[in-house]
């Protein structure tokens, strides 16, 4: 094995995407998530492949192969995208079905980060009530922050290649980076161990990876569970959630909740 085979091999692939809006207002007015058709949560995640990717990439693009030639899947409409990519969201129930099983004989790791949006609603309209100045929410600056939570404790070990899915003109690869080097600043400042490892950061559309199209699977599990109070996806692939943190939840840490396998996140035991 040569040097640059055995780097590759040594390195790790993340592969980040989001769930929900970041709708606040609506007509000018404090939206109502609950009622308005919006999200009450917004929710950043990554899943981490322990398995070689290209085994990942072939054994998905076999299931996709053998979908798309399927008497039955050819007569759903509905079904013909996946010839670009699979959707969670998009997706009928016969293709999720495939994919959750597929996705179950993988080793991934999944990490989450979630915001509730009426908590951060509520801070800014706090604040107007004390000082009379009207603080504008920041898309750029939520999704930034999250990122540097979702990494800080996870880039120290091995060089990393990460893979985020295209959020548009606004947030460039530079935001990207600085997100990152805050997540290793914040490393620093709490273990005092510095971050030596070489990571590679790149934008690019979920059809173009598998592992965006599988992050989206299990943030769609994740969301539905949070919005819809319907766990059974979650359920499924609730042991590769390796951490949660629910950063509006500081009932017991002013930093949020922090969930892991040994405390793990069940829907019945969380105030949502």
């Amino acid at each position: 094995m040569n040097k640059k085979t055995e780097a590759l091999n040594k390195c790790k692939y993340f592969y980040v995407d989001e769930s929900g809006d970041l709708t606040f207002f609506r007509k000018g007015k404090p939206a109502n998530f609950a009622a308005d058709g919006i999200s009450k949560f917004f929710i950043v995640g990554a899943v981490k492949l322990k398995d070689n990717l290209d085994t990942v990439a072939t054994a998905f693009e076999a299931l996709r192969n053998d979908l798309l030639v399927d008497p039955f899947i050819k007569k759903i409409s509905s079904a013909q995208h996946i010839a670009q990519m699979f959707h969670a969201k998009d997706d009928p129930d016969i293709i999720r079905r495939e994919v959750f099983k597929l996705i179950k004989k993988f080793n991934f790791s999944v990490l989450i980060v979630i915001r509730r949006k009426q908590a951060i609603l509520d801070s800014i309209i706090q604040q107007y009530k004390l000082t009379g100045i009207q603080t504008r929410i920041s898309e750029k600056d939520i999704y930034k922050s999250l990122i540097s939570r979702l990494f800080e404790n996870s880039l120290h070990k091995s060089d990393c290649a990460i893979y985020f899915s295209q959020r548009g003109k606004t947030f460039t690869d530079n935001s990207l980076k600085d997100a990152i080097e805050n997540a290793k600043r914040n490393f620093y400042n709490a273990y005092k161990i510095e971050n030596h490892s070489q990571i590679n950061i790149t934008s690019a559309q979920p059809q173009e990876h598998i592992g965006l199209q599988i992050i989206d699977y299990y943030l769609w599990a994740f969301q539905r569970m949070l919005e819809k109070n319907d766990d059974s996806f979650y359920n499924l692939l609730k042991s590769d959630y390796k951490m949660i943190i629910d950063i509006d939840n500081k009932k017991n840490h002013t930093d949020g909740q922090y969930y892991d396998i040994r405390h793990p996140f069940i829907l019945n035991n969380v105030d949502i």
